[in-house]
């Protein structure tokens, strides 16, 4: 069973694609617990709905699954945690 849950806090603001003939879609990154982060990718009315109300610093929680991926850096490939979301719940800004 390959299912993550997690609640993170958004790095930067959502980046989404909206090509002719394609389904939207949509790329976050947020912040786990320590020193970990993970690329969120969500499609079709989800990833609109994440463009339009998604910003830095923002609380999610995310239910998906997990694929693996790698980034590049110093000509280095390094291993990064990759979900596309299933569910995502825009959790409430502290007053």
């Amino acid at each position: 069973m390959n299912r993550f849950y997690c609640i993170g806090t958004l790095i930067g603001e959502p980046l989404i694609s909206n090509k002719e003939g394609k389904k939207p879609f949509c790329r976050f990154n947020i912040a786990l617990d320590g020193n970990q982060t993970a690329e969120i990718k969500c499609y079709d009315d989800q990833a609109q709905d994440c463009a339009k109300y998604l910003s830095e610093n923002r609380k999610v929680f995310v239910e998906g699954r997990v694929y693996p991926g790698s980034y590049i850096k110093d000509q280095q490939a390094y291993p990064k945690l990759v979900v596309k979301a299933d569910y995502i719940e825009f959790l409430l800004k502290k007053a």
